[in-house]
């Protein structure tokens, strides 16, 4: 009966075709499911902590209804208007609600939503310590595990090299945020590619990915949030057109045939990848600019100390000028789960026992919004 009402006025044709594509298509003709509806009553707006286009972020504490005294802290975006604004973020919010559906600990979970008041739009999501751009740029040392650890190694007289290995050490999970090294860039490269995969498994396109739309949090776990560049797909080619917004560091062929896919978000993992390891050097506009000048004239960036050279070679893989001969997220996870072990056989292990219990804490933000009862 549910999915009867949800494509009431669609042919037979139409229902296969929809059901049969990525989110990001289904959202315009998706209901906003009750079961993530909020009392705007029980949430309450704290200090401002970011904007983007469609809406604000502020700090906020959620109650739970059933039990007084008792709230959660949170993120609260609002639609900057009634209009334009708050349509745009109620389709940001119809593609959380669906990814939500498939939990991932890498991927911003959505708690809940308050659709009913026009006046206050908002999505009520997981509250993370920064974005992943601003934590780098303000983080004041940073430890480079490739240099060579025996100073023998380097000639005298010469300045020191970089090394293709990493010290070598034993593993110890550190969720200190003041602590950052060569490994944990590594980690958090995987921890984006992890997140991407499963989008890309659902299927659903990003279109934003930058470091600005990649939380971290407390624990160094990172989410990709920020799905407001949503756009409803035109076939099971799993691509996506938009109409004025592009991106500054959308991939060549995006910019030129307004299509996005899973390859032109691995053009913007590639951009991720250079950022991260160069601790967000450069400029977003300037990086793309080189990407697209070693796309077509072979022209490279330099190599970043803090990046092995085969690991520097895989980025520039992911700006290959043709899509199809982009690597996939797959792949990508693959890639870094093997760079991970350079570090500590058992580091990846150790890595995804955090990621479990991750997932097991984003499942009981469900229970702060009650279940609504299905009539008998």
């Amino acid at each position: 009966e549910a999915k009867k009402n949800r494509y009431q006025g669609l042919d037979q044709n139409d229902i296969q075709e929809i059901s049969s594509c990525v989110i990001n298509e289904e959202i315009t003709y998706k209901q906003f499911e009750e079961n993530f509806e909020i009392n705007g009553k029980l949430l309450e707006k704290g200090e401002k902590l970011g904007d983007g286009y469609f809406g604000d972020v502020n700090e906020g504490k959620l109650k739970m209804e059933s039990e007084g005294g008792i709230s959660l802290d949170v993120a609260v975006k609002t639609a900057k208007d009634k209009y334009e604004k708050k349509e745009l973020l109620l389709q940001e919010i119809l593609v959380m609600c669906a990814i939500a559906k498939q939990k991932h600990p890498n991927v911003l979970a959505i708690i809940g939503a308050v659709t009913v008041d026009p006046a206050a739009v908002s999505i009520v999501m997981e509250i993370a310590h920064s974005d992943l751009y601003r934590y780098l740029k303000h983080h004041e040392r940073f430890t480079n595990r490739l240099f060579p650890v025996d100073k023998n190694d380097a000639t005298s007289g010469d300045e020191i090299q970089k090394s293709n290995t990493y010290s070598k050490v034993d593993y110890v999970a550190n969720n200190d945020l003041s602590i950052l090294d060569t490994f944990d860039l590594v980690l958090l490269a995987y921890q984006i590619a992890n997140g991407m995969k499963h989008l890309a498994s659902i299927p659903c396109v990003h279109r934003d990915l930058k470091l600005r739309n990649v939380l971290i949090t407390k624990n160094k776990t990172i989410r990709i949030g920020d799905f407001g560049l949503a756009r409803k797909q035109k076939d099971k080619n799993y691509y996506t057109e938009t109409k004025g917004i592009m991106p500054i560091h959308a991939a060549p062929e995006t910019k030129s045939n307004n299509k996005f896919t899973e390859k032109s978000d691995v053009w913007s993992f590639g951009l991720c990848l250079y950022d991260l390891f160069t601790l967000g050097f450069k400029k977003l506009s300037e990086l793309s600019k080189s990407a697209e000048e070693y796309s077509t004239e072979h022209k490279r960036l330099t190599e970043p100390q803090s990046c092995r050279s085969e690991l520097f070679e895989f980025i520039e893989l992911c700006w290959n000028k043709d899509p199809v001969h982009r690597p996939n997220f797959i792949t990508a996870v693959y890639i870094l789960k093997c760079e991970l072990g350079r570090f500590s056989d058992n580091a990846f292990r150790e890595i995804e026992a955090k990621l479990e219990l991750e997932l097991e804490e984003q499942k009981k933000l469900e229970d702060w919004v009650p279940k609504k009862k299905k009539p008998l």
